[in-house]
């Protein structure tokens, strides 16, 4: 059960399951246990990942594609494992976004909390320092809704801190990073993390981002072992 969907007030279980089963999208990993890893992480799915069931469907997910020269849904090739050494995550496995939910689904279940996840994502999307605001208005419930959030991310994360090769996380936007930050993650492993890396919806991934990510070393022995691995026949 996705935590967050803890928080939200459904009449009875069948409800609930049946929420669950239409708005949950769970991370795709493909990793190596030896070699480096790429593990990014994005705010939460929108309609696109809710009808695809993985996370960086449509457009922000060819977006990330370019990256290792494809043009499918970096999502889709991960799920299928048809490229490697790559993990995807979202702080929170529903949609943030209120928009994604049709009217009659809010109807079934508490749309309040859910209101409160729309704001928090507006807030902090607009400025990431915002997720340690004192708020006014339903201080309590906001406060409840990041403390949830933060610990269902740092339980899929962690086994990826105590890895012993080198994993490089990338939150992407402001949410993102906001959430990861948060994490209080072991000073011990070999990780690498790199920040300021916007969300690829609406075109955000310029040629200025994709080649601030692909000049770092390991993550280009990433690029260059899944185009070997392609031209071998292993993927595609």
């Amino acid at each position: 059960m996705c935590d967050i969907l803890s928080k939200i007030y459904f009449a009875n279980n069948i409800t609930r399951q049946n929420f669950k089963t239409k708005y949950l999208v769970n991370d795709v990993c493909n990793l190596s246990e030896t070699d480096c890893n790429i593990i990014f992480i994005l705010e939460s799915p929108y309609t696109d990942e809710v009808n695809a069931k993985h996370p960086l469907a449509g457009k922000s997910g060819i977006s990330v594609s370019k990256l290792f020269g494809k043009d499918e849904a970096i999502g889709k090739l991960v799920k299928e494992q048809r490229i490697n050494n790559i993990g995807i995550f979202n702080v929170s496995n529903i949609p943030m976004d209120i928009s994604a939910y049709k009217c009659s689904d809010l109807r079934k279940g508490s749309s309040v909390d859910i209101v409160l996840i729309n704001w928090l994502r507006k807030r902090i999307g607009s400025n990431k320092k915002s997720i340690d605001s004192k708020f006014q208005d339903c201080k309590e419930e906001k406060k409840e809704i990041i403390d949830i959030l933060v610990e269902d991310l740092k339980k899929r994360l962690e086994p990826l801190f105590n890895e012993g090769n080198k994993n490089i996380f990338v939150p992407c936007g402001n949410v993102a990073q906001a959430f990861f930050e948060k994490i209080e993650y072991p000073p011990y492993g070999n990780k690498v993390i790199i920040l300021n890396i916007p969300h690829p919806s609406r075109n955000q991934w310029t040629d200025d981002v994709l080649k601030k990510l692909s000049e770092n070393e390991d993550i280009k022995k990433i690029i260059e072992t899944n185009k070997q691995e392609a031209q071998n026949g292993k993927n595609d």
